[in-house]
């Protein structure tokens, strides 16, 4: 559930500042970032496809969802408290969304919303 066993421990240079550190929460809260877009941009995919099963709609939605949640506790084992998850997330990579994901997001929205439209059968 958390991507770890229970067994493994954080070494203590994780726990304090530095560039190893920062380079990792960095990734993990852009990572948070990207999967839940990505989880949406399915959510669209899965909308518009005709021949999709439940199975497998609900299958990719859990997957996404499962990662977003380790990379959440990837944060808070390294030393992020969970009630500063979501600030120190949009500090991090806010920025880098909007000029990236966010673009890619609307794109995904915006292809699946011409298939909507221009198809007969809708």
């Amino acid at each position: 559930m958390h991507g770890h066993t229970a067994q493994a421990k954080v070494p203590t240079y994780m726990l304090r500042p530095g560039p190893l550190r920062d380079a990792m929460i960095s990734e993990l809260a852009f990572r948070s970032i990207a999967e839940e877009k990505a989880t949406r941009a399915i959510s669209y995919i899965v909308a518009t496809a005709r021949t999709f099963t439940q199975w497998s709609s609900s299958g990719l939605s859990s997957s996404t969802k499962r990662a977003t949640r380790v990379s959440f506790a990837s944060s808070a084992r390294a030393g992020v408290p969970e009630s500063e998850l979501g600030a120190t997330i949009e500090q991090i990579s806010g920025a880098d969304s909007r000029a990236i994901l966010e673009p890619l997001e609307d794109f995904a929205f915006l292809c699946c919303a011409i298939s909507v439209t221009s198809s007969p059968e809708w």
